[in-house]
């Protein structure tokens, strides 16, 4: 029988643990009030495994029949998989990647066929857990969780003592084998580590569902002795679990450090604390929240707050995909101050998180658990009424403003000062024009001591330029030969606007043999065999290389 009371505190807990997570992610780009160099944020993830394994155990207290588990089951991925699968097209689509690295057609199809089937934590190697929607492999560790629960809650398995005497022998086992092997700490590793075997790995978060599980059955009977106690009381125990719960964050990444703990022991045991440390202090926090009595669990069941709960999977699921985003396009929000850019990202992360919750996740949960319960077309009716459409039609219209508005925010003209001294002294008087899409405006050549040339060009974009194009820059003696050259792709001309005016420098020897440099030669190709078409007062190369006379853009 599934309990029928909302827990409207917790799920609005939810939110807090996914913006701990966003935070970390994020802090490096917006800030973070000190937040994710002061605490222990990945730690969010933990919060959530434990929340986890609380609600599952609050709302399926026995699962006694086969039907019964084939239900949950059924119930769980209808929870995760529609939104983990959306959440991979929208990386596609507002990126153009799937995240796969270097990775061979053979290893990107399995790791594909993981990461469609949730097993992609089960492989602790970050070339499969991380790649296409990296944060997913969170989900994998919890269909694994989902697996795993109706062993942990059957009484087939004598007494909670043993299973987590059991479960506590795994975690004890995987950071004694990364002891042994002396297995790194690096999380950028592409070969096994401890990010892959203590971070990501099911059979050792499991220890942190389990104590959520464990927390529901403290959180039963303490309720049916709650009633008659003091308000003042509980909200006292609210906060001091608050309290302990940070406390704990700030701890435990120092915890090794304030105990001399160093070597491979420290160094493992430090890796895992960081991640999962604060379990205990989270579960404490989640029962005295679930009673509900207390002035911090009734500030939380306002409804807001609980519609921020209720987007939080999704928000968890699309805001590292955002992120990428932002970063791909962060040169057109140069202008932007920072203060400005990170609350439009959260309100961006937000309104997406919302889109999905109610074009995919809802609507895609009702329509799975309706299959042998009604027929598709009214499954159809009954997941996708006419708002949840406009839900749809909604999102499409974001990702669509996502992958077209960015250049409207860059700034037009120069794109720095490097280039406005450069424009303002050293404009050319007859700009060449390198096909339809770049002209050169302003060029100057400085001697350094060691006797090279640093050679200084602004161009201009006419139209938008596709990411590829190399700039040639050649040296050339009096009969245009080349003495030096620089081929360097074009640094920036990719994430600017028509309009826009930006530098590139390249740096040249001095004389090669008896040969002086005379002329300076620019080209500007996809294909080598072939460079862009030029309009300029002398070229070569059939009208393919500009040629400058480098006397005149000398300067001292």
């Amino acid at each position: 029988m599934h309990a029928t009371v909302k827990l409207d505190a917790l799920t609005s807990l939810r939110f807090f643990a996914a913006a701990m997570i966003v935070l970390g992610h994020t802090h490096g780009a917006f800030g973070s009030f000190g937040l994710a160099t002061t605490l222990s944020l990945a730690q969010g993830v933990s919060f959530f495994f434990v929340l986890s394994g609380f609600i599952l155990a609050y709302n399926y207290p026995s699962l006694s029949t086969a039907a019964e588990i084939g239900g949950f089951l059924k119930a769980r991925i209808a929870r995760i998989w529609p939104a983990h699968i959306a959440a991979i097209v929208l990386l596609y689509l507002l990126t153009s990647s799937l995240n796969l690295g270097a990775l061979s057609h053979l290893q990107a199809g399995f790791t594909a066929l993981a990461n469609l089937f949730l097993i992609q934590s089960l492989i602790p190697l970050r070339d499969v857990f991380l790649t296409f929607n990296g944060v997913a492999w969170s989900i994998s560790t919890e269909m694994f969780f989902y697996l795993t629960f109706p062993l942990l809650i059957t009484s087939i398995i004598p007494g909670w003592k043993a299973k987590l005497l059991f479960i506590s022998f795994i975690v004890a086992l995987f950071l004694g084998f990364s002891i042994a092997w002396n297995i790194p700490a690096d999380d950028a590793s592409s070969q096994v580590s401890m990010m892959g075997l203590l971070y990501v790995n099911p059979l050792v978060r499991l220890l942190e569902f389990f104590a959520g599980i464990l927390a529901c059955g403290a959180y039963q009977k303490i309720r049916a002795n709650a009633d008659g106690k003091p308000a003042s009381l509980f909200s006292v125990v609210e906060c001091l679990t608050v309290a302990l719960a940070i406390g704990a964050m700030w701890l435990t990444p120092k915890l090794t450090t304030f105990l001399g703990m160093h070597g491979v022991i420290g160094t493992a045991l430090n890796y895992y604390l960081i991640k999962s440390g604060s379990f205990v202090f989270f579960a404490l926090l989640i029962v005295a929240f679930a009673l509900g009595k207390g002035i911090l669990s009734r500030a939380l069941s306002n409804p807001l707050l609980v519609l921020l709960g209720e987007i939080s999977f999704s928000l968890y699921l699309v805001h590292m995909t955002l992120f990428q985003w932002y970063l791909a396009n962060e040169p057109y929000f140069s202008n932007i101050p920072l203060y400005v850019r990170g609350p439009a990202f959260w309100l961006l992360a937000l309104g997406t998180a919302f889109l999905m919750q109610r074009a995919i996740e809802n609507p895609c949960r009702k329509l799975i658990l309706s299959i042998n319960k009604t027929s598709i077309s009214k499954g159809l009716a009954s997941a996708y009424p006419a708002k949840a459409i406009g839900y749809m039609l909604v999102a499409v219209s974001l990702i669509v403003m996502l992958k077209t508005l960015p250049p409207m925010f860059a700034p037009q003209g120069c794109q720095s000062e490097q280039c406005n001294y450069l424009v303002k002294n050293f404009t050319l008087s007859k700009s060449p024009q390198f096909g339809d899409s770049v002209r050169l405006i302003a060029a100057t050549s400085r001697k350094a001591t060691s006797g090279s040339s640093n050679i200084e060009l602004a161009f201009k974009l006419l139209q938008p330029l596709p990411k590829g194009y190399i700039l040639a820059v050649h040296l050339l003696d009096k009969n245009s030969e080349i003495i030096d050259k620089s081929d360097t792709y074009f640094s920036k001309s990719s994430s600017l606007r028509a309009g826009d005016e930006w530098v590139e420098v390249a740096t040249l020897g001095g004389k090669s043999g008896n040969s002086q440099p005379e002329k300076l030669g620019l080209a500007i190709y996809l294909d080598p065999s072939l460079p862009m078409s030029v309009e300029s007062p002398v070229s070569d190369y059939n009208g393919r290389r500009v040629i400058l006379d480098l006397s005149s853009i000398q300067s001292n």
